[in-house]
């Protein structure tokens, strides 16, 4: 399973999608600000990122920014009350990037994730066979 860093100031909400990732077998570590994430993430890289977009001080798009310059590729999952403005913010931030209404049920995170992650991993290397 994957590591899936949470970020999200609320802190049950951030403990809820962690719960939710747990039942689901992932590995998951919290932050509570953009802060603390990049901290946790430039210490103990995660294979995917849950954000919230609305943040004190520094919000999600801040945190894209801060994340796709250590890892251009990471799948991150914006969860925002703020749909459907923050589908057209995040476009062009590198993929791959999905935005979730919030509040979003466990099965719309799961199908979000399990997404996100399978078009992250490398394509399968292609084998030719010589007559």
């Amino acid at each position: 399973m994957a590591h899936v860093l949470v970020v999200d100031d609320e802190v049950m909400c951030a403990l809820s999608v962690k719960s939710q990732l747990d039942v689901l077998g992932h590995r998951v570590s919290v932050a509570f600000t953009v802060a603390d994430a990049v901290r946790c993430y430039d210490h103990d890289p995660a294979d995917a990122v849950i954000t919230d977009y609305r943040m004190p001080r520094m919000n999600g798009l801040d945190l894209i920014h801060h994340l796709r310059d250590r890892s251009r590729h990471l799948p991150i999952m914006v969860l925002t009350a703020y749909s459907p403005d923050a589908e057209a913010l995040f476009r062009g931030h590198g993929a791959p990037i999905a935005v979730v209404d919030k509040p979003a049920e466990p099965e719309t995170i799961e199908a979000a994730l399990d997404e996100l992650l399978a078009s992250a991993r490398p394509a399968a290397p292609q084998t030719s066979i010589r007559a």
